[in-house]
């Protein structure tokens, strides 16, 4: 039924040119446009310049995993992240933010027993607002080791980008449209390796002005393309065309 319907449309709209698949069989080409995600204009910072002061002069570097507490959106690898830290004498340098929901018994205790002891972590719950803006100012790096299988392009990665982050993620889905090397760290998500991770990390800590010009990068890009306008514009120019 989803198929008959879906043909008969004028055109179906995806996120990025890597989704199209989505309407394989229903749509041609010609009637797939492409609508790039947004982030809300309250979740960009207005500057990113006294933050990116202040790491510069030292201090611990945050790492933050905001997002629902689902094994594919990779929360696991970044909890063992933050053991090696520890492991490793680390822990006075890098601080792992959690942030999110949890959906199943099994996940937060899986997080609970995986936290105990690991004083480098903190666990916000779910944020939103005013707590939100805070926590995105707050952190200097975003990881989302996606492979969820409906994944698109995460809003999060761009609201971490919007706030001067840079990004440690995936070649999944939609995400290499808006984060590759140059924005962070990529991984191949068929074989994440968290000891590359961690090389990655502690690189980020020892060259703070290396850091810095992927942060300001990566807020410039969403400033330049992924603002509530440009959503609308882009919304806009597809309506017109059909």
């Amino acid at each position: 039924m989803n198929y008959h319907a879906v043909e008969r449309l004028a055109g179906g709209i995806v996120l990025g040119h890597s989704l199209h698949g989505i309407f394989e069989g229903m749509l041609p080409d010609d009637k797939i446009f492409v609508c790039p995600n947004c982030v809300d204009d309250s979740f960009i910072a207005p500057s990113v310049d006294d933050k990116l002061a202040k790491m510069r002069d030292g201090g611990a570097l945050h790492i933050l995993y905001l997002s629902n507490f689902i094994e594919s959106k990779g929360y696991k690898e970044i909890l063992e992240l933050a053991r090696m830290a520890v492991e490793r004498g680390d822990s006075d340098k890098f601080v792992f933010n959690f942030a999110g929901k949890f959906f199943e018994p099994a996940e937060e205790t899986y997080f609970k027993k995986h936290t105990e002891g690991l004083r480098n972590v903190v666990f916000h719950g779910v944020v939103g607002g005013q707590d939100k803006v805070d926590l995105l100012n707050q952190c200097h790096i975003f990881s989302l080791l996606s492979r969820y299988p409906n994944e698109g392009q995460p809003i999060s990665i761009l609201e971490a980008m919007g706030n001067g982050m840079a990004v440690i993620t995936t070649d999944h889905a939609g995400i290499p449209e808006i984060a590759s090397h140059d924005n962070g760290f990529a991984c191949s998500k068929k074989g994440i390796d968290v000891n590359e991770i961690y090389s990655y990390l502690l690189n980020c800590y020892d060259n703070r002005e290396q850091l810095a010009k992927v942060c300001e990068l990566n807020y410039r890009e969403v400033k330049a393309k992924y603002t509530e306008k440009q959503y609308i514009d882009n919304m806009d120019k597809i309506f017109s065309t059909l």
